[in-house]
């Protein structure tokens, strides 16, 4: 399947939330408020799907809050990691 806007062919359609159910591991699910890529409704799904997933909104961000707001991203993902056991469950 391939997703079309206008005729034109963008990229194959990748479709993976059946599987999401089956991750495992701590998982931290970061977007941007103003992210057209990977709106914020997709990410809460992603979060949704992925069991005992952390879901961060950053609110001045699009697609990169890495770069966005980088200290706010740096400490929301500093504080996901220090609240993982040393078996690595958060």
């Amino acid at each position: 399947m391939e997703v079309r806007v206008d005729g034109a062919t963008l990229y194959p359609a990748y479709d993976c939330r059946a599987e999401l159910t089956r991750v495992a591991c701590p998982t931290w699910v970061a977007v941007g408020r103003h992210d057209w890529i990977c709106p914020v409704d997709q990410a809460e799904e992603i979060h949704t799907l992925i069991p005992h997933s952390t879901l961060t909104v950053f609110e001045r961000s699009g697609h990169s809050p890495q770069v966005e707001e980088r200290e706010a991203f740096t400490r929301e993902l500093a504080a996901f990691f220090a609240g993982l056991t040393a078996d690595g469950v958060a």
